[in-house]
């Protein structure tokens, strides 16, 4: 019994670190793809700031 309850928890913690690592990457290609978006659109301007 204890067995399959610990085994749960550590497949379940692992799928959760593999979702977590997904969802990281995904929002950080989504964050760059914006950016860069923004950047091509209002290059100068941005330049300008700086």
């Amino acid at each position: 019994m204890w067995d399959m309850i610990k085994n749960f928890f550590l497949f379940s913690s692992g799928v959760l670190q593999a979702t977590t690592l997904l969802l990281i990457v995904i929002v950080l290609l989504y964050v760059r793809k914006t950016k860069k978006k923004n950047r091509d659109t209002s290059g100068f301007m941005d330049d300008q700031d700086h």
